[in-house]
């Protein structure tokens, strides 16, 4: 039999081998409202009464707060340019409140696809008028024998040619 495993040193394991999270991390609801804001522009008040302004970038269990290019700002919302700095962390004794800027918490149950027939019926058209618009096939092959066809009048099809090394065409050759 191997005693290795049973003479092991280190921290003992948690029960099932799993982690159990600390401090904050040990709050889901918390830990998704708060990370939904990575990345947004977040406004910090701090008890001595100095808001600042930066990207929310990170925060630990104990929920010391991280914001990048972060700057002071005055009580008539202008920036204090001598304040900028790359990094700052607020401890969570010295934050009051921390406010999200321009963020949209609905964004992830907006409707975003449509199908043509969605777009049809529901817009058909710019909506002003009561014409009605109808949704036809593109059919890129509307030359004469012999001749080349041309996309958007401006480039024939045989001039656009897959790099061997490319994965697709280049953005610009397929827009054009």
């Amino acid at each position: 039999m191997n005693n290795k495993r049973k003479n092991r040193q280190g921290p003992p394991r948690s029960p099932r081998g799993r982690v159990v999270p600390e401090g904050v991390y040990n709050n889901a609801h918390f830990m998704h409202a708060a990370t939904s804001h990575v990345g947004d522009i977040v406004q910090v008040l701090t008890q001595s009464g100095s808001l600042w302004e930066g990207v929310f970038k990170t925060f630990s269990a104990q929920f010391e707060v991280v914001l990048e290019v972060a700057h002071r700002v005055d009580q008539e919302g202008v920036v204090a340019v001598d304040s900028v700095v790359e990094k700052l962390i607020f401890k969570p004794q010295d934050v009051v409140s921390i406010r999200a800027k321009d963020s949209d918490l609905e964004y992830a149950t907006h409707d975003v696809f449509q199908t043509d027939s969605a777009i049809s019926s529901k817009f058909n058209g710019n909506g002003r008028t009561g014409e009605e618009r109808y949704l036809e096939p593109w059919d890129g092959c509307d030359v004469e024998v012999g001749e080349s066809p041309q996309l958007n009048g401006d480039a024939l099809l045989e001039e656009l040619e897959l790099d061997h090394r490319a994965n697709g065409w280049d953005a610009n050759d397929m827009f054009r």
